[in-house]
This record gives structure tokens, sequence and C-alpha cells, in this order.
């Protein structure tokens, strides 16, 4: 079982690069952020940005996995991942 980056709780997995936009990328481990089921669901309402700044627990799993934040672009990036959304 796989618990939420945020809550400890049981989790569902986020692609943080969307399956269809990085298809290549799907089953990387640093792109598949487990979740609670409410908070997957703010991410998909409000944004990665905001919900990183929204949940500690979100940020820190993305910092720990080497995403990092573009403050002039306001986007979330991995350098294993070659375009920014």
């Amino acid at each position: 079982m796989i618990y939420c980056c945020e809550t400890g709780r049981p989790a569902e997995l986020h692609h943080v690069l969307t399956r269809k936009s990085r298809p290549d990328l799907i089953d990387e481990p640093w792109n598949l952020m487990p979740v609670s089921r409410e908070i997957h669901g703010f991410i998909h309402q409000h944004g990665l940005t905001r919900s990183s700044k929204h949940f500690a627990g979100v940020k820190a799993w993305l910092l720990n996995e080497g995403w990092a934040y573009d403050p002039v672009m306001e986007k979330w990036w991995h350098e294993k991942a070659t375009k920014r959304f």
C-alpha cells in the first residue's frame, strides 16, 4: 500500500507530468506523487503550483524527488524531463 505524502493516509498516484503529455515518463518514480483522493482532486482542480503552496507535504515530495520551481514561469520542472510545463 502507498501513503499520501501530505496526510499519511492511503493514497493514489498522481502523474505530475500527465500520461497524455509524456507517456514515456508515466512509470518514473519521480513523476508518481502519492496523494490522497481529496488532494488529488485539489491538484487537478487548482494546479500543481497552487497545491504545492497549500500543502507542505506536496512541496516537500516534489523537492525530494528532484523537482525545482521556476518562479519566473511559476511552474515546476524536472531535469529528467526536457520540456517544462
